[in-house]
């Protein structure tokens, strides 16, 4: 497989190259060899990666991927991939080489401290013998003694190094002061202890105590010491041996009612579940005190009295939130005129404009107060009467006064697109008085304008086009959805019709066609009638009658005729088909037409002919032929030539 410079060839293995020389089935080099993994230490970049072959490359995929560039700094942990190209074709295969580097020491990013030295820090190596240093800042900086004193609030820079490499990167530890736990600073209990009480720690294993001041005293046994209501108490956290210098305090409270409107209207059949009040896991009561919770679902009674609770921590309250229902009709749901309707995407046409269907299209159907949409059977926020229309169902609800929501009313809505853009040829022409109707015009349903400044008029099929200029086309599809203007005008071109041809009267003989009538004038076509009748075709027999002639230029034809009387005048008598026989004597050897004529003695104004259908009269002179059937006519003074009659010469 040999070829020239620029050539493309694929060998067996499915390599690709352009050539630059000639080829012959050249082998594909094998990968190049080195280390799976290779080490680094401190900042390298692709160019310190080793692999022993001609050419090498390295890449970031097995296969494909990109071709990375010497410059690219090296990352601890990832896989590299070399080729080797030897006389132009690159291998296939691969070497994977793991880079690995000493990495930074881990280890929490916050640590509480009270005081200390580094060595009260605690990271985790990558091996037992890893040396930690410790730094003031993330990159450079001089190594910190392990002995000096933490500064709380200071963030402090961790290596490790493995042998005698040390991590680039650092980790970076801020030392903090352990702060006070976190949580509620009133919470409501019935009774219990210091335990039942919940507070969050800064790390799972800091320890919580409970003091009855905020600085100072002893420490409160939790377990054992019972909640007082009413009172506060303290808590701090320690992590790592260090107490927090600063406590939470909490202060016990037995449980309060919950909150919310005292008197709340509702719509048609409520129930519990729609009675609303602030507070957690309420319960509601049909007395002030005591009684049993009532379900959920229990209907609501106008005018009535409903009393809440709230439990929190497990501990109900005492007091109750009483609550007034007031119960209002529910309107019933709007009406429709249609609950199946369709939309145009674009409605509108280009006299008056086009806008976006919205569901202020939908609403004019509808009837009842304060209409609110929606495209959901239930729940759901109501649409802006702006939203766009799509073909899917959308529900309407009424509302009266007292500001109840009647059910919905569903109302399904398919919305059209209009068809695509007629095709209108871009110039044509047509004569004077043809109509709308008669312009070329591909698509559904034509509808034609003429634009004005700052507007559109539409034209009727039958209007007559007088001038030329720019007309618009659009298409109209069988849900009524119109195009918009598209695509490129139509300039058209109105041509006057000629005036009517000139003609004479002109007088026949019975049987001529209408082929043989004579008018001055351009594709004359005759008619049975000045206007409008019957185009008469050019193979009509005559008659003695008036016919109409119009003439036709550049396609268009004239409005008006010219009358031309015709008279048609009858043929002689037709002779009787015969025989004559001629006999030579000595001295006559051959006859002429003269001697046949002077035979047929009977017939007028004899014209003799070879065929039925020639124009040629045969001269006196002509030499009969024996045997030949000649065809001979007579005129009658003040007719038209007979029609032929057949003799049959015969010479003896």
């Amino acid at each position: 497989l040999e070829g020239g410079l620029g050539d493309l060839y694929k060998y067996n293995n499915g390599v690709d190259f352009v050539g630059a020389t000639s080829y012959s089935n050249l082998p594909v080099p094998n990968a190049p060899i080195g280390n799976a993994v290779q080490s680094f230490c401190g900042s390298n970049t692709v160019a310190n990666l080793k692999a022993t072959g001609t050419n090498i490359k390295w890449y970031d995929a097995l296969t494909n991927g990109n071709l990375l560039t010497s410059t690219i700094p090296l990352e601890n942990g990832k896989k590299y991939y070399a080729t080797q190209t030897i006389d132009g074709i690159e291998s296939v295969n691969r070497l994977a080489v793991a880079v690995s580097s000493t990495a930074a020491p881990t280890g929490d990013a916050i640590q509480y401290k009270c005081n200390g030295n580094f060595t009260n820090l605690v990271v985790v190596k990558a091996a037992p013998t890893a040396v930690i240093k410790w730094y003031a800042n993330p990159t450079g900086g001089t190594v910190l003694p392990n002995s000096a004193a933490l500064t709380l609030g200071t963030t402090y820079y961790a290596s490790q190094t493995t042998g005698s490499c040390e991590s680039t990167n650092r980790l970076a530890v801020t030392v903090l002061r352990t702060p006070a736990p976190t949580g509620d600073a009133v919470q409501y209990r019935c009774a219990g202890t210091l335990a039942n009480l919940i507070v969050t720690k800064a790390v799972p294993t800091a320890v919580i105590k409970w003091y009855a001041t905020p600085t100072g005293g002893t420490a409160l046994t939790p377990n054992t010491t019972t909640l007082i209501l009413g009172t506060t108490y303290y808590a701090s956290q320690t992590i790592n041996t260090c107490e927090s210098s600063e406590r939470l305090a909490v202060k016990i409270l037995k449980t309060i009612p919950p909150t919310g409107d005292i008197i709340q209207n509702l719509c048609g059949s409520s129930t519990i579940a729609n009675l609303k009040v602030n507070g957690i896991s309420i319960k509601w009561y049909s007395n002030p005190t005591g009684g049993t919770p009532l379900a959920t679902t229990k209907p609501l009674i106008d005018n009535t009295k409903y009393y809440a609770s709230q439990t929190i921590n497990s501990c109900e309250s005492d007091a109750r939130l009483e609550v007034l229902a007031s119960i209002k009709s529910m309107p019933a749901a709007p009406t429709t005129t249609a609950s199946n309707q369709n939309f145009c995407q674009k409605i509108g046409n280009p006299v008056i404009g086009f806008r976006t269907a919205t569901l202020t299209d939908l609403e004019s159907s509808v009837t009842g107060n304060s209409i609110k949409w929606y495209d959901v059977a239930t729940g759901g926020i109501p649409l802006s009467i702006t939203t766009p229309l799509e073909t899917k169902t959308y529900y309407a609800t009424q509302q009266t006064v007292n500001g109840c929501e009647s059910p919905r009313l569903a109302i399904n809505v398919v919305v059209n697109k209009a068809p695509f853009p007629p095709y209108v040829k871009f110039k044509q022409t047509i004569c004077e008085g043809s109509k709308v109707s008669d312009l070329f015009f591909e698509g559904i349903n034509p509808n034609w304008y003429i634009i004005f400044p700052g507007y559109a008029s539409k034209l009727s099929p039958e209007t007559i086009l007088t001038d030329s200029g720019t007309y618009y086309a659009t298409s109209t599809s069988i849900e009524g959805c119109e195009t918009g203007l598209y695509g490129s005008p139509l300039e058209l071109t109105v041509i006057p019709k000629p005036t009517a041809p000139t003609t004479a009267a002109q007088t026949v003989c019975q049987g001529t066609t209408v082929a043989s009538l004579t008018a001055t004038g351009t594709v004359i076509k005759w008619y049975d009638a000045a206007s409008g009748g019957n185009l008469v075709p050019s193979g009509t027999t005559l008659t003695t009658r008036t016919y109409y002639a119009s003439q036709t230029v550049n396609g268009c034809e004239s409005n008006s005729r010219a009358s031309k009387v015709v008279t048609v005048i009858a043929n002689s008598a037709t002779p009787a088909n015969s025989t004559v026989t001629f006999t030579k004597t000595a001295s006559i050897k051959t006859f002429n037409v003269l001697n046949l004529k002077n035979r047929l003695t009977s017939i007028v104004g004899t014209k003799v002919y070879l065929t039925n259908t020639s124009t040629a009269v045969l001269t006196d002179n002509t030499i009969l032929s024996n045997g030949t059937v000649y065809y001979v006519s007579q005129t009658t003074t003040g007719l038209c030539e007979s029609v032929r009659a057949k003799v049959t010469v015969t010479i003896n």
